[in-house]
């Protein structure tokens, strides 16, 4: 009798990938311009990428975090990439960006540096540094500053003007203080007879001179600067 014969058949089966689950929300969908927002995001498997559909509007970068740019507004797309079991998923957000309302400068700090000079006879214009909420503004894009009676020796200001998306105005007052005078003296002579005079000459100064003798019953002296023995 001949042995019996066996065949053998292969059956192939597809596996479809499975679907992912994505999760994914924002910590706000509205905000201003300048302002961030974070997209918190997970999913079952597949690497996550975030674009926007109008960079011009709000930019989003590589760790989910939303920045406002302009007016308007714009999807915000978060995907899950394909891996070798798993499907992509996608899901969006919409954002709306709006300009800030202006700031005051009035509840900004300002700092004068030095807040106080000696007088040369030129301009005084100390540094001005404003700051909001931990961030330092920028000079002549977020305000201007202006600078009164800062010549002679007093009491000086510094105008804070805002700006952009600040508004108001600031004064700060600094100080510049008398400078010291050198006189240079001249005695036409430092030996005299009673009866007679000597000429005090005095230069290098402004304002007025006075005259005061410590023992007047010796030596006199005018308020011209004359000398009497």
């Amino acid at each position: 009798a001949s042995p019996s014969s066996v065949s053998t058949e292969t059956a192939i089966i597809d596996i479809n990938k499975a679907s992912q689950e994505l999760n994914a929300k924002i910590s706000s969908t509205h905000m201003k311009v300048g302002s961030t927002a974070q997209i918190e995001a997970s999913a079952t498997a597949g690497e996550i990428h975030y674009s926007t559909s109008d960079s011009r509007v709000a930019a989003v970068d590589s760790a989910g975090v939303v920045t406002g740019i302009s007016e308007g507004t714009a999807e915000i797309t978060i995907e899950a990439a394909a891996t070798e079991n798993y499907s992509s998923v996608r899901k969006s957000l919409d954002v709306t960006v709006t300009e800030p309302e202006p700031i005051d400068v009035a509840g900004c700090g300002i700092v004068l540096s030095p807040d106080s000079f000696i007088y040369n006879g030129m301009v005084c214009q100390p540094d001005v540094t404003v700051t909001y909420e931990g961030r330092t503004l920028e000079h002549d894009t977020d305000y201007a500053v202006t600078y009164e009676n800062n010549v002679n020796a007093g009491t000086a200001m510094a105008v804070i003007t805002g700006k952009g998306n600040y508004t108001g105005t600031v004064s700060k007052d600094f100080s510049i203080q008398k400078a010291n005078q050198t006189l240079t003296l001249n005695i036409s002579s430092n030996s005299i007879e009673v009866g007679e005079t000597a000429d005090i000459t005095v230069s290098g100064f402004e304002g007025t001179v006075t005259y005061e003798s410590d023992c007047p019953e010796v030596a006199s002296v005018s308020s011209k600067g004359l000398v009497e023995g």
